[in-house]
């Protein structure tokens, strides 16, 4: 099932970074978790970082926005606010909504949409994308054969 029309909002503390080791840092495979993503989603940025900053983090990572789709949204006062819901379909990847944003999601019955992700620890880059291919009935394989 590849439904590029689909969005994957992701935060980027406590989603791309972590706790792991001791320190704050870039969690493991980030890079190909965008080029896993880019395949059946549209990524768009929902975070507090600016856009600049943003295109930043991806140039240093040497991750393509324009080839894999990536994006940002603008949000005022809730991360709910950019969102349609009428118009989006998609998964809100953050480590921590607030209840206003939570409330906001179960009040379109959307709140399975949300995936959170624990801010400690280094896996949680795969742990998501597993969560995502078995909601989405993903194909674990890689182009090689290798699940």
């Amino acid at each position: 099932m590849k439904n590029q029309n689909k969005i994957l909002f992701i935060d980027i503390d406590g989603v791309l970074f972590g706790e792991y080791e001791g320190c704050y840092q870039l969690r493991p495979g980030i890079s190909s978790f965008f080029g896993w993503a880019g395949k059946y989603f549209r990524c768009e940025f929902l975070t507090c970082w600016s856009w600049p900053r943003v295109q930043t983090l991806l140039e240093s990572l040497y991750i393509d926005r324009r080839s894999l789709r990536i994006g940002y949204r603008e949000w005022w006062n809730l991360k709910t606010d950019g969102i349609s819901p009428g118009n989006d379909d998609f998964y809100l990847i953050d480590d921590n909504l607030i209840p206003e944003e939570i409330s906001q999601l179960k009040e379109w019955g959307l709140e399975k949409r949300y995936l959170k992700v624990n801010k400690i620890g280094r896996d949680q880059l795969k742990q998501v994308k597993q969560k995502i291919i078995t909601l989405e009935g993903i194909e674990s394989r890689d182009e090689n054969g290798n699940g």
